[in-house]
Parts: C-alpha cells; structure tokens; sequence
C-alpha cells in the first residue's frame, strides 16, 4: 500500500515539474477546432455509472482515475485525479487529493496535488489542513477546511478556504510585489437520498494582480493580473433500477491581463465556458444499456490590446450509446455530433470570420472489469468523412 501510494503521488509530482510553464499567446489556436468540445464533454468523458462510483467514494476510499485522448494530430488531452483518505489514530488521519488536467478547450493547464492531515472533531465533523507543495515554493497553497459527512461516507460536504501563492513575495525570482493576493474557496459535495442525488465541486479565486518594479529581474513583464474558476454541478435521478439520469451545468472562467514594458504587447483577455447537458440511461437487462444525452454550450472571449476581438461561439452536442455488456466485457458503439456556430470579430490585421456546420464521428470502445476496485477503457473514435480526424482515447479508474 505505502508503495503503490508513493507511486500514485510521485505521478502527480512529476507532473508539475514537466508541465510548469507559463501561457503563452495561444488563446485563439482553438477557435476553429469543429471537435473542440466533442472530445472532452462527450467522446471522452466517463460514464455516468464511473462517474457516480467515483463520486460516491471521494471522502471514503483511496482512488486514482487516469484519462488521455488524441484532440488533434499532434496533441493530446489528459486529466488525472487523486483522492486519498487514509485513517491513522486517535482520530488523525491523512489527507490528499490531486488533479492535472490539459485541455485543448481551457487557457490553463491545471495541476495541482495536496497532502496534509485531518483531525475528527465530533461524530460528523472533520477539520483539515493541506498544502500544495508545488516546484517553486512561490506557488505553494494551502488549504484550510472542515468535512461534514455520514456514517458511509457517501454523503459528505468538503469545504475550505484556499490561500494560493501565499509565499509568492518572498520566494518569486522577479522581485514582484503581490497588489491583491489570491484568495478563494475550494469544495466538493454530494448528498441526496435512494433516488435524487447532487454532486458539485469547484474552485472560486479572487485571483491574483502583480507589479514587477525591478526592471534588472524583471526587463520586460511589468504587470500581471489572472484569475480562474471553475465550477461542475450535477443532478441526479434514479427512476428505477433500469433508469438514471444526469443534469449538468459547469461553467469556466479565465481572465488574464498582462503588460509590458513594450505596450505593443499589452493585452486583457477573458473567456467563459458555459455548458449544460443533460443524460439519461437505460439499462434493459443484464446485456444491453442505452444512452441518450446532449450538451448546449456557450463560449463568450474577448481581447483588447494585442490582437483585438471578441469571439462567441455556440454548441448543440447530440449523442447516442449502446453498450453490450458479457461477463467482466463491455463492447460500446456510439455516434456523437456538434452543430456549432461561432462568430470571430477582429481588426484589420485579424479579419472576421464565421461558420455554421454540423459534424459528426463514431466512436468503438471496449471496456474490461478487473474485479470491483479496477477498471479500462480503450475507444477508437472517427469522423464520417474518411480523411477526417480519428483519434484514440484510454480510461482507467481504480480504488484501493
């Protein structure tokens, strides 16, 4: 266990070390992408019977879930989440909990893996206190909260205030002076009964503004100003054994503003995502299950300064599974699709530009049962058109 745990956690690690880079200029390479939200809110995203398992078990069990797909020809997407909750003694127990996500979709790539302790307090009551120890010590976190739960666990609600960056000023390399200082809350919920049930978490940030007045350090970056959130919220109903539905509304926000010392280069750039979708699945016995669901998404980002525009772009995401399940084997056939519409307004040297189309691809998974605390999957998905885009996509999930 301690070894499998040190595995699991020097993952997350690595993670941050390879990927700790800054954004650069990249915000409008997706505004073309036709597939762009297909991929992650449908092709590849989990089951709702994985995602509900995954849920169910955030505050009482170990668990690690792994999710890598193609989203273009040379890139592609991952996510990665850790959940630890380790029990101790005398009412001590330790705590961590990661995610790394990289997406074609979002401005930033997310990493982040906490560790620390939590403390029982009475009956229901948790208190806890985790750090993130990041790389560079100037974007250490810390996070300090209370748990409310059950007796199983299943019903929880983890909340806490977050305190990002807090060593930012005296460990920074630029000699950069914090003007407003990160500050936020960070949760995940889930309670209900037999038949409803709601799961939610997010992380809200007052984001964080720097100045970088020692121009020997800092020659060209002289103002910095960024902030993130990002908030899932989910609603489920169990009609019967046979049928589940899901209702989900997430919604994504980055703004950034950055100046220089050459003005040509200042820019404010901002984009929310907003999507809600809704689910529904039918099992009609033992061998076959059936999933209907469609996403309704609205994308609104703007920028002034280096190269002006404003970009809003909508999607109707239809889909449509079946699943045919012998023994530990599930064989999956699904066709998805997007009718998007997306509207680009620049300047002179940034031209207009729109388009309205629908597109379409098929997607052929297998999924493999190694017992009740690991799972896989492995998909192969592609357009209609025969020189279109196809890609690959692996899912793994485990508890121990």
């Amino acid at each position: 266990m301690r070894i499998l745990i040190k595995i699991v956690i020097g993952y997350f690690l690595l993670t941050e070390i390879l990927f700790g880079q800054d954004v650069k200029w990249n915000f409008e390479d997706p505004y073309r992408d036709d597939l762009l939200y297909v991929h992650p809110l449908i092709n590849y995203d989990y089951n709702p019977l994985w995602q509900n398992e995954w849920e169910q078990s955030r505050i009482r069990n170990n668990g690690l879930r792994i999710n890598v797909g193609s989203v273009t020809t040379y890139d592609l997407s991952g996510e990665g989440k850790l959940f630890i909750n380790q029990d101790l003694s005398n009412g001590w127990g330790f705590l961590s909990y990661g995610n790394w996500i990289a997406a074609r979709h979002l401005n930033n790539e997310e990493k982040y893996l906490f560790l620390g302790l939590q403390r029982h307090i009475y009956k229901p009551i948790s208190i806890f206190l985790t750090f993130h120890p990041a790389y560079d010590k100037e974007f250490i976190d810390a996070h300090l909260g209370i748990t409310l739960s059950n007796k199983k666990n299943d019903q929880y609600v983890r909340i806490g205030l977050l305190f990002e960056d807090f060593l930012y000023d005296e460990k920074n390399s630029l000699d950069g002076i914090s003007e407003q200082y990160p500050y936020g809350l960070q949760w995940i919920l889930r309670f209900g009964n037999k038949k409803w049930w709601i799961f939610s978490e997010g992380r809200l940030s007052t984001g964080f503004e720097r100045i970088f007045p020692d121009k020997e350090l800092s020659p060209s970056l002289d103002y910095h100003q960024q902030q993130i959130n990002r908030v899932t919220t989910k609603l489920y109903h169990s009609f019967s054994q046979k049928w589940l539905m899901e209702l989900r509304f997430s919604h994504y926000q980055f703004e950034e503003i950055k100046r220089f010392i050459s003005n040509n280069d200042d820019y404010a750039y901002k984009n929310e995502i907003s999507d809600f979708s809704f689910q529904f699945l039918y099992s009609m016995n033992k061998s076959h299950r059936f999933r209907a669901l469609t996403h309704f998404l609205n994308q609104d980002a703007n920028s002034t300064g280096y190269s002006e525009h404003s970009y809003e772009r909508n999607d109707i995401m239809p889909a449509l599974f079946y699943e045919f399940l012998i023994s530990r084997h599930v064989v999956e056939l699904g066709i998805m699709g997007s009718r998007y519409d997306w509207q680009y307004k620049g300047t002179v040297e940034n031209p207009d530009y729109s388009e309205k189309k629908f597109v379409e691809k098929l997607k052929l998974g297998w999924s493999y049962k190694f017992n009740e605390k690991a799972k896989f999957q492995f998909s192969v998905s592609h357009v209609f058109s025969v020189f279109g885009f196809g890609g690959g996509n692996f899912q793994y999930m485990m508890f121990f």
